[in-house]
């Protein structure tokens, strides 16, 4: 609830006691409690709050505040002093606030005020010393923290008639930029002029008569004004220097300011020094709102505060809402400008009701028939909900009985496909044996063939050599060389095949070390067989010791981690994480993004393909024997040998189409090398639960186009949903291609059927909707 509490006191600090009056009720109505007390005069306090200001905080403000002739800057103690006088001040100020003849004011405060109403707590006095009294720490505000004092005056002036002269949607601002010495008053235009739905007029260092003709010729919704100002302490006057010649007073701009008011001037701003004299004064004229500042205000503070109150007074907050958020925020400021947060105040007429942003656009409250009719449009909201949320479990039920793995797969393959090209990775040699090679040497190639391949390679010194060829038994009678090298050298991986149901196992190299032994099987998907996956290492319950193939860790992970090796990156791992230097593998596990129901045996891994024609560099066979190749191919490569002839099959298919198993296994070393020195990332994918936010929020969108859609476009609605669908499910693509780019997997499939899903079932069922 909203609620209006007004707090009249009529009286003098210094010399004669508070009438004190109380009215409370609902904003916008008759006060429905009024109360009459008493508060005593206090000389002391006065004095206190006088010393406060004069003797501890001015001279801490002059050297860098919006008042004219600086002092000489002072550090140190002042700083400390000037806190423990603010201390001061709000100690004496809570003890008068405790007179026992204001009890009862305070107690039916405490009674009828709610911490969750919205209050509107407005303090009418003439009295400058009550104006400079740092309200906002009084105790009772602590508990109603969402509470801001504003301040009037006693006699009340009800705002004059007002011309309409609003034609736009901006709201117009005069802004006078006034004499600028010592001061960055450029910063109080730049936050202006960032301000959403503004049309502001610039006056720097005007002349009088500018001023004057701006006030006449059009009409206003703030006048802002920055730069110095002061209040004379005698006469209590307030003026403003709007150049470096020349001040003014409010009555010298008097008929010009009343025109103004009587075009619908709603708000005036002055962030400058020592405003209360001038606050007084465009009382006078009914301006509804005024911010001013009660003492000298840094330049520095001068901006923040502007920048958070504008900044919450644009995003819709009300204007003394907006004038507390950006006051507390003043409040870090303090160990360097003590009392920051005591200076901004706002006076208002009592006439005027609360202000926001939209009501200088001119969007106007809506009506109770406007909120009748939009209550309405919104009764299917229930059904809506409901029907998304069950659209969302039928989907995630049914994907995760895997019955829509093969479109997904799909679409993964698509977004593979559509992902930029990418260069050739330098760290990676080809060896590769053609048709030529095969017609010149035979195939299987004999073992001095191969012995003299290596040998060739290993002189340049590359960090490993992958043979992609199998020989368990050897090929000629020369065959000492070759198991010399392959038991010698540590550079050296050779492969062995796993087999299956369908295939058998192969063994390796009758000679090959243990440790430089690794399976080279490719994990085909069910459909069409295409390669998206690999086994890096299998869990030791899978190592057979009958198998002829006794391996644990993969043919490509081997390469991969001896060309790691040279750098010395850690290797760890554990049943769901490969950690590699700083990069994490992370597991396919059985159910993983399109892998639904799967055989997460072992540590199986996306392959991230690299989309780049050729991969890597390549020489034939022929041309390592004949010495036919540039050296620095090799030095510090990680070179793989294998057969690319047609005539031999060793063809797969993959998401970026056909391959043979020499560049698959090429493949696979460079998305691992990529993902540990480059940060290359990986192919991710959300956990279940985040599938089925994604899912939910694409289910709630169709049922909201759909519901909306039949609500205001139900003549047209057939092409309404034909666009707005086909716009969604571009925009859900495209969402889940960008994210594609940085290797997450989101679920586009089951986010179209979401869609469309709840879409259709919003369609089909029966809605009380009616039209306006």
């Amino acid at each position: 609830m909203k609620k209006l509490v007004v707090l009249k006191l009529d009286g003098n600090l210094e010399e004669k006691d508070f009438r004190v009056t109380l009215e409370i009720g609902e904003y916008g109505h008759r006060p429905q409690l009024e109360l009459v007390g008493t508060l005593p005069a206090n000389r002391e306090l006065a004095e206190v709050l006088k010393q406060h200001w004069l003797e501890n905080y001015r001279p801490l403000g002059a050297p860098y505040s919006r008042k004219l002739k600086p002092k000489e800057i002072i550090y140190g103690s002042k700083i400390q002093d000037c806190k423990k006088s603010g201390e001061k001040v709000k100690d004496r100020f809570n003890s008068w606030l405790r007179s026992q003849t204001f009890a009862d004011i305070y107690n039916q405060l405490l009674a009828n005020l709610n911490r969750e109403d919205e209050i509107h707590f407005l303090i009418r006095t003439e009295d400058k010393n009550l104006q400079k009294l740092p309200w906002h720490l009084w105790n009772l505000f602590s508990q109603y923290d969402a509470t801001e004092p504003i301040f009037s005056t006693l006699s009340l002036s009800h705002s004059p008639d007002r011309i309409n002269l609003k034609n736009s949607d901006k709201v117009k601002v005069l802004v006078i930029l006034g004499h600028q010495e010592g001061i960055n008053i450029d910063v109080d235009a730049k936050i202006i002029k960032s301000l959403p739905n503004i049309d502001p007029v610039f006056l720097v260092e005007p002349q009088r008569y500018q001023i004057n003709e701006q006030l006449w010729e059009a009409s206003w919704d703030i006048i802002f004004f920055a730069g110095h100002s002061e209040t004379e302490l005698d006469t209590g006057e307030g003026k403003f220097y709007i150049n470096p010649t020349e001040s003014l007073t409010i009555d010298e701009l008097w008929y010009g300011l009343k025109k103004a008011v009587d075009r619908g001037l709603k708000l005036a701003i002055f962030n400058s020094c020592d405003g209360l004299g001038l606050a007084q004064r465009l009382n006078d004229l009914s301006i509804p709102q005024m911010i001013v500042m009660r003492e000298l205000v840094p330049d520095r503070v001068a901006h923040e505060f502007l920048k958070h109150f504008l900044g919450a007074f644009s995003r819709g907050n009300t204007l003394e809402n907006a004038v507390r958020e950006a006051r507390e925020r003043l409040q870090g400021l303090e160990n360097e400008f003590p009392c920051a947060t005591w200076l901004p105040i706002v006076y208002q007429n009592p006439g005027a009701e609360s202000l926001t942003w939209d009501n200088l656009i001119g969007i106007k409250s809506i009506e109770k028939e406007e909120i009748s009719t939009l209550s309405k449009r919104w009764t299917g909201w229930p059904k809506v909900v409901a029907t998304s949320l069950i659209c969302t479990g039928l989907v995630m039920g049914v994907r995760s009985l895997g019955l829509l793995q093969n479109w997904e797969w799909e679409s993964y393959d698509h977004l593979m496909q559509l992902r930029p090209s990418e260069q050739p990775d330098s760290r990676l040699l080809l060896v590769e044996v053609k048709e030529r090679d095969i017609d010149k040497y035979g195939h299987p190639l004999p073992d001095e063939i191969i012995a003299q391949a290596i040998s060739k390679l290993q002189d340049y010194k590359p960090r490993a050599i992958g043979m992609n060829f199998y020989r368990h038994k050897h090929i000629s009678s020369n065959i000492e060389k070759l198991e010399k090298q392959i038991k010698t050298s540590d550079r050296l991986i050779t492969p062995c095949t796993l087999g299956d149901s369908n295939k058998e196992n192969i063994a390796p190299f009758p000679t090959s070390p243990e440790k430089q032994l690794g399976y080279s099987d490719l994990e085909n998907d069910k459909k069409y067989g295409i390669v998206r996956r690999i086994l890096l290492s299998r869990t030791a319950n899978l190592v057979s010791e009958f198998s002829s193939c006794n391996i644990k860790y993969s043919f490509s992970l081997r390469l991969a981690l001896r060309s790691l090796k040279e750098q010395k990156i850690e290797v760890s791992a554990n049943q769901q994480i490969w950690q590699i230097g700083e990069a994490k593998f992370q597991r396919l596990g059985s159910y993983s993004g399109g892998y639904q129901r799967h055989d997460d045996s072992g540590h199986q891994i996306l392959i991230n393909y690299r989309n780049a024609s050729p991969l890597a560099q390549t020489i034939s066979l022929s041309d390592l024997l004949s010495d036919r190749f540039d050296p620095d191919k090799i030095r510090d490569k990680v070179v793989l040998m294998g057969v690319i002839a047609p005539s031999v099959q060793d063809n797969h298919l993959t998401p970026l189409g056909e391959m043979r198993g020499l560049h698959i296994q090429a493949q696979i070393v460079s998305s691992i090398l990529s993902t540990v020195l480059d940060k290359r990332p990986q192919i991710w994918w959300f956990p279940w639960w985040g599938d089925t936010i994604w899912l939910g929020v694409w289910s709630a969108i169709g049922g909201i186009l759909v519901w909306q859609g039949r609500y205001w476009f139900k003549n047209t609605l057939s092409l309404y949903l034909t666009l707005t669908f086909s716009f969604s499910l571009t925009i859900l693509f495209a969402s889940c291609w960008v994210f594609f780019l940085v290797g997450g997997w989101l679920p586009l499939i089951p986010a179209s059927l979401g869609l469309l899903l709840s879409g259709m079932a919003i369609a089909i069922l029966p809605m009380k909707i009616k039209s306006p």
